[in-house]
């Protein structure tokens, strides 16, 4: 009933698929997985411990990018015993544009207001999704590397030229969800939210770059990742 998964499969000590929630997935069962992440995944002897996938393209989601998030299965009897593990495919590709469509100011109609979007990035600037079609998921987002250099919970806004245009620019790095990502989690990968708010092109009108700016207060800079 949790919505924000395509699939959960569970696998034996091989990487071998023995279930799967999702029926439409049924082909799995018996393919022998051999991702660097189920190798991982079945090294962890602590049942309070995960590892997750880097964002990358995946046949388990269609041949897409996403995340995929692990956990091992421990004995009852031994739990220094790794039996297999259990897998979970986030629906990253809705949920990414869910966050961004959620978070960007709408006009009347439900709309996002023109001129404005957003890009989610990895630190390797790995674009993890966009409102636009021009940043494409799984490219490099070409920006200063300076936005990348923010620290969990760090924001920056300004005024900078980008691409021919003038954009109000702000940026912040996220700072995790509960637990997860924290300072006592072991598993890190800090996301770069981006939101641009178009100004003029740079042969229209001169703007001067590097101004300090206020975000629209409706504007949600903050990313409570899954």
């Amino acid at each position: 009933l949790y919505t924000v998964y395509t699939n959960l499969f569970v696998y034996d000590k091989h990487g071998v698929v023995i279930a799967v929630s999702n029926k439409d997935e049924a082909h799995l069962v018996g393919r022998k997985l051999s991702d660097e992440w189920i190798r991982r995944n079945l090294t962890i002897t602590d049942s309070s411990k995960y590892c997750v996938s880097d964002f990358e393209e995946s046949n388990l989601y269609n041949s897409k990018h996403t995340y995929i998030y692990n956990a091992p299965i421990l004995s009852l009897k031994n739990e220094s015993v790794v039996l297999g593990g259990i897998g979970i495919v986030f629906d990253s590709e809705v949920e990414f544009m869910a966050m961004i469509n959620e978070s960007l100011p709408k006009q009347e109609d439900g709309t996002v207001k023109d001129g404005l979007f957003s890009v989610l990035a990895t630190k390797e600037q790995v674009i993890i999704a966009s409102n636009n079609e021009e940043y494409k998921t799984g490219a490099i987002f070409e920006i200063d590397r300076k936005f990348f250099e923010l620290k969990n919970g760090e924001s920056l806004s300004e005024i900078i030229e980008f691409n021919g245009n003038y954009y109000a620019l702000g940026a912040q790095c996220s700072k995790g969800y509960r637990e997860y990502k924290s300072e006592t989690d072991d598993y890190q990968n800090d996301v770069y939210n981006f939101v641009f708010s178009f100004i003029s092109n740079v042969a229209e009108k001169k703007v001067d770059i590097g101004e300090k700016y206020t975000l629209d207060k409706d504007i949600s800079m903050e990313i409570n990742e899954n």
